[in-house]
Order: C-alpha cells, then sequence, then structure tokens
C-alpha cells in the first residue's frame, strides 16, 4: 500500500508539526521567564567574570538613575565595584567589545564625612585614578571608569552628568 498523496493530509501534518513547534516554543518562553538566569548563574545577556555578573548599559543616565536601573534586575545588583587590579582587567576586556570608553562605577562620596565609598558598602582601598584625580570630591562626586591609553582608569565627575553604567549581580546559586 503507498502512502497517500492527498494534499489535505499534508497541509493537516505541516499544520500540526507547526502547532507543536509554537506550543513548545511558548513553554521554553514561560520556562525562561520563570528562571531569568543562565546556567553561570548570571541574568541572560550579562557576564560572569571571577564571581560577579557584570553588564554594560551602553544609555547615558545620571549616577543615581543608572544605580536604581541596576537594582530592577536583581536584589543583589549593584553599580560595578572594583575591588583589585585583577578585576579592572578583567571589565576592561569587556568594555573593549562595545566600545564603550567611560561607564558610572558604583563609587560616589558619601554624604555623611565627604569620603569616597562604594555602593555595596565597602570602603575602597583599590583606587586607579587618572593622573591628578580626584579633582572633584565634593558631595556630589561620583566615579567612572575612563580608558586612558591601555588602562581604565577611575574619575570623578559631578553625579547629575549623564554617562554609560556597568551593573554587577551576584551569581545565583544553582536552585535559582
Amino acid at each position: 500500500m503507498q502512502p497517500s498523496s492527498d494534499p489535505r493530509l499534508s497541509l493537516l501534518c505541516t499544520c500540526l508539526v507547526l502547532i507543536w513547534q509554537l506550543s513548545f516554543g511558548f513553554a521554553m518562553k514561560i520556562k525562561e521567564a520563570e528562571n531569568p538566569y543562565g546556567p553561570a548563574g548570571c541574568l541572560r545577556g550579562w557576564t560572569r567574570i571571577k564571581g560577579s555578573c557584570y553588564r554594560i548599559f551602553s544609555d547615558s543616565l545620571r549616577w543615581l538613575d543608572a544605580m536604581k536601573i541596576c537594582r530592577i534586575f536583581d536584589p543583589t545588583s549593584e553599580l560595578a565595584s572594583i575591588h583589585d587590579m585583577k578585576e579592572l582587567r578583567r571589565v576592561s576586556d569587556m568594555l573593549l567589545i562595545p566600545k564603550v570608553l567611560r561607564v558610572w562605577i558604583g563609587l560616589s562620596v558619601n554624604d555623611k564625612d565627604g569620603n569616597w565609598e562604594w555602593t555595596d558598602g565597602s570602603v575602597p582601598e583599590f583606587l586607579p585614578w587618572t593622573k591628578g584625580e580626584p579633582m572633584s570630591s565634593g558631595i556630589n562626586s561620583c566615579a567612572y571608569l575612563f580608558r586612558a591609553d591601555v588602562f581604565l582608569r577611575f574619575r570623578a565627575e559631578d553625579c547629575e552628568y549623564e554617562e554609560p553604567f556597568i551593573c554587577e549581580h551576584e551569581p545565583a546559586s544553582a536552585s535559582s
């Protein structure tokens, strides 16, 4: 017995396959929405470097607005804190891809005592300022990473200026 060559049957089979593919794809989208984290524990679209996940945003915002955007994505997300030269180099490599020359980071002057501090609450010990910086250390001073030749350095700026920014969050656990 030969298989049927009825075009209606062929159309029906094609439609059933298409419906199955669409419903499977929809189920996968729901699964992604339920768990927005990839296998490295980073939100989708973020990059794992050492023990943190990073994402560069090329939209220019004021420092405080950039901080608010970071916090929308993950409860642990802040503007990035750079604690040592290794971390600075890794972030520097990330900045080569979108060719962003400067980004807000999570370093600002504390309103209470006028000292620099990270948004994660830590005291800055590693401060690779550009020569002559920080020129501005007033209450409304924030820091950004600036590409000075090959290396990234910190510069101080009025927090009201608009710059691209880099966010950082802790990787999610495997159970997330």
